[in-house]
């Protein structure tokens, strides 16, 4: 579809625009070109491939960008937005462009890519997938879950946020340049390509509370002279991969604000800087005698120490009497470390110029090869925290809470094992958890933290009877009529947190019954994705007496929905729909049955799709509730 000329195209969709195919729209007619103003729905229904935008067309959107099938690629254009960008799973939204979003809304799988030109993001942002191919990042922002930066730049004046419990990737051989820009992370980074450059006029300060992860051989560097670079590390610096040095050079300031620095292989370099240890901890891992094999740390300045230290063992590495390990190199040392975590055997030699470690007796070896991971669950969810540890045989565990020992007791159970469980969460149990485990003969490790947090939910609506998330189990967070998993279901990512994976032939969850399910007015509602539409499915029903009859149900049949109420023996007028779901999309599906009113209705996705009237209430037995099934 083409458009331009004097005085333009300007197309105004407050309905429902659906693209059905791969096709492209554009301003060939040049002049002032095409601009597309979304209020409605823009919708890419069909077609594998990519339905275009292209750069003669403005696309400014304050509805929802709806992508069910292939790509929405936005390309070379421009435009402003404020409204919502849904990605069906397996579906993305690519932008090669100047586009600018404020506290704009990405649903659905999030898979978004950024492309190139200048793509101005203002606000809190939450995506899934987060692709930075090329371009130009810019604006104000905060990230939340995982934005994976291969190319491209973020060389502006600005600032980004990595949110608590994200990542950011920092991947490719490429170089990462952000001259101008201040980094805040909260989260993780996980840094394994290429430099990271930057400086200009005002500079970049980097502000690291949570894990900077540096996985490969690279540096930080001030290439773009000005202000330079300033590290500010108040989190954890580790360097987990890699023989040869990570480096900070030159214009690269590195203030230590009593962060962790952790060398598990290789030299972690902080240049020409001073080392202050505060109260972080100094963590070094040793794997073998050969070249970068164990962990040191350098600067060609002083270090002052003052802070708690550990040693930890590479799997299989057992160092031999008079074996020793420089793990500190400066210029000059002032202090010493204040608490001592390694096995039994080692010793800890200080020279003015450095640290060693020295094997002095039969090492006792202790490792954790399996570090706690954060979890994040719904209010009412269980939370699991495991640790794997080798070592000389009994080990004993202890958890902790932000510092403090946990002991079993209320939804606290296993805190003096290698799994932790903790049952009904509640915001008294977000925060930050860690295990020391101890071996015969003494020696002790604390592991990594990990954070414990809430998903943000809205309050569940009143009169709510039950809601079972399927986050890691079948428990009812809201009534207690907890289920029961059966015939081998397991679980998946859900459209938030976990679901129920079902393959479609036996599997299924089993609810008891219970007075609380017999309901005279009721609505059946969920998230729900096909992965077959063939065939007769149950998603939640609760079969009446003998008979191919059911209480209540809503079920997919020969890939439609239906649902409908019967009572004893007789059989309920069925609300049948012509609604046909894709398989791979996720959809809120709803069934209300009204008893006063005789109304039941089918909503998707929050619009009512069918709707009838019947003279019949439903009935009840003792039969379970049954979610899944055939």
């Amino acid at each position: 579809m083409g458009g331009g000329g004097n005085p333009g195209t300007p197309i105004y969709n407050f309905g429902l625009w659906d693209a059905k195919s791969d096709q492209e729209l554009n301003g060939d007619y040049g002049g002032f070109g095409v601009t597309f103003n979304n209020t409605g729905t823009f919708r890419k229904s069909a077609g594998t491939g990519s339905t275009t935008i292209q750069n003669s067309v403005t696309f400014n959107n304050a509805g929802t960008v709806d992508v069910l099938s292939g790509t929405l690629a936005f390309n070379g254009g421009t435009g402003v937005s404020s409204g919502t960008f849904n990605a069906a799973a397996g579906t993305t939204n690519s932008f090669n462009g100047d586009y600018t979003f404020n506290s704009t809304s990405f649903t659905g799988s999030r898979n978004v890519v950024l492309a190139g030109g200048t793509l101005t993001f203002d606000g809190t942002f939450n995506f899934q997938n987060l692709q930075q191919t090329g371009g130009t990042l810019a604006g104000s922002n905060v990230f939340s879950g995982v934005f994976h930066w291969s190319g491209g730049n973020w060389n502006s004046v600005g600032a980004t946020t990595i949110a608590s419990n994200s990542v950011l990737n920092i991947v490719s051989g490429s170089d990462h340049d952000l001259a101008n820009r201040a980094l805040t992370n909260y989260g993780t980074v996980v840094w394994s390509g290429g430099r990271v450059r930057g400086g200009g006029n005002p500079g970049t300060p980097i502000y690291n509370f949570g894990l900077w992860d540096a996985q490969s051989d690279q540096e930080i560097n001030a290439d773009y002279g000005g202000f330079g670079v300033t590290f500010n590390n108040a989190g954890t610096f580790r360097k987990s991969a890699g023989t040869g040095a990570t480096s900070l050079l030159g214009g690269v300031t590195f203030d230590n604000q009593s962060g962790a620095i952790e060398v598990d292989s290789g030299r972690l370099s902080a240049g020409n800087n001073t080392y202050f240890q505060g109260g972080g901890l100094f963590t070094v891992k040793l794997g073998g005698l050969g070249a970068g094999q164990s962990g040191e740390f350098i600067t060609s300045s002083s270090a002052s120490l003052g802070g708690p230290f550990s040693v930890s063992l590479a799997d299989g590495f057992v160092p031999a009497l008079g074996n020793e390990f420089q793990i500190l190199a400066c210029a000059s040392r002032s202090n010493t470390f204040t608490t001592l975590q390694m096995p039994t055997g080692i010793s800890v030699n200080y020279s003015n110029n450095g640290v060693f470690l020295v094997i002095t007796g039969a090492v006792s070896t202790l490792a954790i090869t399996a570090q706690p991971t954060n979890q994040t669950v719904f209010a009412g969810g269980t939370a699991m925290f495991t640790v794997s540890a080798t070592g000389t045989p009994p080990l004993t565990y202890r958890w902790q809470k932000d510092g403090t020992n946990l002991t079993d007791g209320g939804n606290i159970f296993g805190s003096a094992t290698s799994a932790l469980t903790i049952s009904n969460v509640s915001a008294a149990n977000v925060g930050t958890y860690a295990v020391t485990i101890t071996n015969a003969a003494g020696s002790t490790l604390t592991s990594r933290n990990a954070a414990l947090s809430l998903l943000s939910c809205l309050p569940p609506p009143l009169g709510m009877v039950s809601w079972w998330p399927g986050d890691g189990n079948a428990n009812d967070i809201i009534g207690g009529n907890n289920g029961i998993l059966t015939n081998g279901t397991t679980f998946a990512a859900g459209e938030v947190g976990q679901a129920f994976q079902l393959d479609g032939v036996n599997d299924f969850v089993l609810v008891p019954d219970s007075p609380s399910l017999r309901l005279s007015n009721l609505t059946l509602d969920g998230w729900f994705n096909f992965t077959a539409l063939s065939g007769l499915r149950c998603l939640i029903c609760k079969p009446l007496g003998t008979a191919a009859l059911d209480s209540y149900a809503l079920w997919l049949q020969s890939g439609v929905l239906h649902g409908g109420v019967n009572g004893d023996s007789f059989i309920g007028a069925p609300l049948d729909t012509t609604f046909a779901p894709l398989a791979g999309v996720w959809y809120h599906i709803a069934y209300t049955f009204d008893d006063a009113a005789n109304l039941q209705a089918i909503y998707v996705d929050g619009s009512l799709i069918a709707s009838n009237t019947t003279t019949l209430s439903p009935a009840y037995d003792t039969s379970t509730v049954v979610i899944g099934g055939t």
